[in-house]
């Protein structure tokens, strides 16, 4: 999962999808912004060929030039999912990465799109 920041001090406001304050900065906004655009939020296992969780951060890069690097805190199964250790959602698509509603902002990108080609590159 891709995350962007919060304050752990006054919590969220709507930029921030009104999450409560969090541990160390960082809200996920996946759960809101995600599911309402029917999208995962998880960087699609067989995609990498590494442990996508060891990956800190991941450059993000858009056709319209503009990039954005944020961190990488979940992975998610291109074969498995539907039940309780994969929180019922479904298979993820190859090549899928996924991101807060403050990724696709950084990258001046509509929400409502859904799907984007991006470049992704290790930091």
């Amino acid at each position: 999962k891709v995350v962007d920041e919060c304050d752990s001090t006054r919590g969220c406001d709507a930029k921030h999808a009104f999450q409560s304050p969090c541990k160390n900065n960082i809200v996920d906004g996946s759960i809101i912004v995600w599911r309402a655009l029917g999208l995962d939020t998880d960087l699609e296992t067989s995609w990498c060929s590494i442990n996508p969780l060891h990956i800190l951060m991941i450059r993000i890069r858009t056709n319209n030039g503009k990039t954005v690097t944020a961190k990488v805190v979940d992975e998610c199964d291109s074969t498995m999912g539907c039940d309780a250790e994969h929180a019922f959602q479904s298979p993820c698509k190859n090549n899928i990465v996924n991101g807060s509603i403050a990724v696709w902002r950084a990258l001046g990108l509509d929400t409502n799109l859904g799907i984007v080609p991006v470049t992704l590159s290790m930091v």
